[in-house]
């Protein structure tokens, strides 16, 4: 493709073999396809040009699609690339990792269609990604040893959980199960942008600014990972909003404290640095305003988007960003276009968050606006990296 720099420019061409050479690649690849489609048809449906029929109603399908689709497509990418990292075992590549996205992509399908027929067939195929993806990286994680790791299958297993609700609640027409199916897939998300950003961002600002030393405290980081568990077990449950407003605000400050000791001089000008950091950032902001809504401040959906449109859409980004230059072999250097992916995705997420409260009374332009930038933001991350997510290494390495 034209326009690409040196870095992501390479004389092998493409070919499937190398697509199916690691987990990043065709995760990554049909996670960005997924979101840049899904959008601007969500827009179309929202706006009324085009009734969607399909498996779920158009909201719960938006929902969905963007919680257990995009974001757990990034996941799986990433979760099979750094396992084989974290255990030097193997994850799926080849036959049974093109197995594994084609079942992904097949219920992504599935799900546009409204046949009654299908629905027990589209359930389980969707129902049926996340128990694969653990049994891919669970076997390594489990002769591993380490349980910082084996957590994650737990999370999974939330998410899990709450997708067969999801499901359950679709065929019973339980809208209010239908909600803590979706705030469960949402919340367990959020708890492993928590745990792997504890882990990496402090990492990767270490290995890119000299003489930087960001703080991890023990004690905070577990006081913060508790406060999201007991703030996400007390929203999911409805517990009374006295209880709810403070164990969020409590989570909130906890993870500003803990974002705030990874802050080092520097860091702005590293965009593959501050895009995880503001992803983390919007985490403090959704549990603030969670903790708002609890008290009628604002409004509920403007506090999810803070954690969706926020945290979850610009960590993914980032991650991607920088897992697919690090495991292709080229220099963890952001070009013009993917820091500009970076800053639209930023400015999509104040719009969806902060226009409707500030700016009420145009609060329909504005959600448009943020599904159009968002959407030209995955436009630009596709066109910088889909040429080194199908092209070999660049140093002549395996993966």
């Amino acid at each position: 493709m034209a326009g690409l720099s040196s870095q992501s420019s390479v004389s092998a061409t493409p070919n499937m073999l190398t697509l199916f050479a690691l987990g990043f690649r065709p995760f990554f690849l049909l996670a960005g396809i997924l979101a840049a489609a899904i959008m601007p048809l969500w827009l179309t449906v929202w706006m009324g040009y085009w009734p969607l029929a399909a498996y779920f109603s158009p909201l719960t399908w938006h929902a969905h699609e963007m919680l257990y689709g995009y974001a757990v497509a990034v996941i799986a990418g990433f979760l099979l690339t750094a396992v084989r990292n974290w255990t030097g075992m193997t994850t799926p590549s080849g036959a049974s990792l093109a197995a594994l996205a084609a079942l992904w992509l097949l219920a992504r399908l599935l799900l546009l269609c409204p046949a009654a027929s299908m629905h027990t067939l589209t359930a389980l195929l969707d129902l049926s990604f996340l128990p694969a993806l653990m049994l891919a990286i669970g076997i390594p994680l489990v002769r591993y040893g380490k349980w910082q790791n084996t957590a994650l299958l737990i999370i999974l297993a939330l998410m899990l959980g709450g997708n067969g609700i999801v499901h359950f609640a679709m065929l019973t027409d339980d809208a209010a199960l239908m909600r803590r199916g979706l705030d469960i897939g949402l919340y367990a998300i959020i708890l492993v942008i928590v745990i792997l950003g504890g882990r990496v961002i402090p990492f990767f600002i270490r290995g890119a600014i000299p003489h930087a030393e960001p703080k991890s405290r023990p004690a905070l980081e577990i006081a913060s990972i508790a406060a999201l568990i007991a703030a996400a077990i007390a929203g999911i449950g409805d517990a009374p909003a006295v209880m709810t407003g403070t164990l969020a605000a409590t989570a909130a400050v906890l993870h500003a404290v803990r974002l705030a000791g990874w802050y080092c001089n520097g860091l702005w000008h590293e965009p593959l640095l501050w895009v995880l950091y503001l992803g983390y950032a919007w985490i403090v902001v959704g549990l603030a305003l969670t903790a708002g809504a609890t008290s009628d401040l604002v409004p509920p959906a403007v506090a999810m988007h803070a954690l969706m449109a926020g945290s979850i859409s610009v960590t993914t980004i980032g991650m991607m960003a920088r897992v697919a230059l690090g495991h292709s072999g080229r220099r963890l250097q952001a070009t013009r276009l993917t820091v500009a992916a970076f800053y639209l995705i930023n400015i999509a997420a104040v719009c969806r968050v902060a226009g409707p409260l500030l700016l009420p009374e145009n609060t329909l332009v504005l959600i448009t606006l943020s599904g159009t930038l968002f959407t030209a933001s995955i436009l630009c991350f596709l066109w910088v990296y889909t040429p080194i997510l199908v092209t070999p290494r660049i140093d002549g390495k395996p993966g």
